[in-house]
């Protein structure tokens, strides 16, 4: 089964603006060319969203200092059970000063 076929018996809402989830459902609003439409959708579901869904925060300059002074933990990929072998194998890296690129 691909991703696609799974994603196929999902019901889907594309250019979210606001998002609500509640009692195993989501209320999605979306902009629509007549105006804006609510669509109720029974969880897991397929949303994409739009630009305007996002409202960013502001750090402040005191907790910019607290997280400056947090230790920060480094974890090998081997760890986390991630293989990180090469797939594809270089076999030449040419530079735009050695002259070999040319008009076509």
């Amino acid at each position: 089964m691909t991703l696609r076929d799974a994603l196929a018996n999902l019901p889907q809402a594309t250019f979210a603006a606001k998002i609500a989830i509640a009692d195993g459902k989501a209320t999605v609003e979306r902009e629509v060319d007549g105006g804006a439409e609510t669509l109720s959708l029974k969880l897991p579901a397929v949303v994409t969203t739009d630009l305007r869904l996002n409202e960013p925060r502001y750090v402040t300059l005191p907790n910019i200092t607290k997280a400056k002074k947090k230790p920060l933990e480094t974890v090998k990929p081997e760890n986390l059970g991630v293989d990180v072998t090469p797939r594809l194998k270089t076999l030449k890296a040419l530079s735009s000063d050695s002259g070999t690129w040319r008009k076509s």
